[in-house]
């Protein structure tokens, strides 16, 4: 099962070397006893100590010296130890003491012996995979048609073989898990903080709408770039959204100061937005212009940064327009949402939203304005 599946690594084009566990395996030596051997009275356990004996020695005696104890190993002189051809000269002392070549009592051959067995929940596991070029783009190629094409087919001709992801892609998949659990535990504190700063349970939930945006920005900064999506995009991916709501919560920050002075809603949100729109737009361009040299950068220590790079930089381009124009609009929708309920509740007929702005009025909260 390990050779098929390593034939299908050596069958892709990019990939330069393939590997697999057997490779560190050494040549060990594995007797065998002949017909009649046991008459003599040599048994397999009694040939094989043997012949290790001849070659590494045999301990006979242990002598204390400075508080420590000194082996003494009895063997062969070196010289008739240091080949295999010497096997043709070692006797084997049988069980009446009499003394036999080893080949007329076994044979000998050789064979690769495993070094080090794997085992993962008590299963033996082998592991094999190769070395590829051209990044991480037709890395992802090939595991896709791995997973998807070769590996059915390979299930049905190997039953009692049980396919694992190891390595990296194993690293890449505990990494992803988490990173989830992280992501969710930081979406929840967020809330609960910005709840608490903004004594609202609606408008924390519109600055964190900021984050799926995020996410579209980065898939369609991999599309237009080329770039693959990754682990490293993730990385990008939640820099992107810490920008993005920091611009909300500037955003709405200022608008609900507006509105605690006693301006209209829909004054509140021009006037805020027209005041906010310079820090917000630096933020963005900025963060954008800041990472376009790695954008342009071709080496391959850039390369494995570039996913992060085009996630941050589209994801934050992405927020800009949603910071100015998405949030603003559900601000209103969601006043609009109130007076609705509120006539619903009290009969009373609400004043439409925006009714009340003038356009020649511009209220900002700096001082002496």
């Amino acid at each position: 099962a390990m050779k098929q599946f390593r034939a299908r690594i050596d069958s892709y084009s990019n990939i330069s070397r393939s590997w697999d566990t057997f490779e560190s395996s050494a040549q060990e030596m594995r007797l065998s006893l002949k017909p009649g051997a046991q008459t003599l009275g040599v048994d397999l356990t009694n040939l094989t100590r043997q012949v290790r004996e001849a070659f590494f020695g045999r301990e006979v005696q242990r002598l204390p010296r400075d508080g420590e104890d000194v082996r003494v190993v009895l063997r062969y002189p070196k010289e008739a130890r240091d080949s295999i051809d010497s096997l043709e000269n070692l006797r084997i002392r049988t069980l009446s003491g009499t003394e036999v070549p080893l080949y007329s009592v076994a044979n000998v051959e050789f064979s690769p012996g495993v070094t080090q067995i794997r085992r993962r929940d008590r299963k033996q596991v082998i592991a094999t995979g190769g070395l590829v070029r051209g990044g991480p783009q037709a890395r992802q190629e090939i595991h896709a048609d791995i997973t998807e094409d070769f590996i059915p087919e390979w299930n049905l001709i190997n039953p009692q073989v049980e396919y694992i992801v190891t390595g990296n892609d194993e690293e890449e998949q505990k990494l992803g898990q988490d990173l989830v659990k992280s992501m969710a535990f930081v979406l929840v504190a967020m809330y609960f903080l910005l709840a608490i700063g903004f004594r609202s349970y609606t408008q924390p939930l519109l600055i964190m709408i900021a984050i799926p945006f995020a996410f579209v920005g980065m898939v369609f900064g991999c599309l237009v770039t080329g770039v693959p999506l990754g682990m490293m995009s993730l990385f990008g991916f939640f820099a992107a959204a810490g920008v993005a709501v920091n611009d909300n919560l500037v955003l709405l920050d200022y608008i609900g100061r507006l509105r605690q002075k006693g301006t209209g809603a829909y004054q509140a949100v021009v006037d805020g937005c027209v005041a906010r729109f310079r820090p917000i737009l630096l933020t963005s361009v900025t963060t954008f212009i800041g990472v376009m040299p790695m954008l342009t950068e071709t080496s391959a220590q850039a390369q494995f940064l570039m996913p992060m790079v085009v996630a941050l930089a589209f994801g934050v381009l992405f927020d800009f327009f949603l910071t100015l124009i998405l949030v603003p609009s559900m601000y209103g929708m969601g006043i609009d949402i109130a007076r609705l309920y509120k006539r619903l509740w009290t009969g009373q007929k609400q004043p439409p939203f925006g009714s009340s702005y003038d356009p020649d009025l511009h209220i900002v909260l700096e001082q002496g304005h």
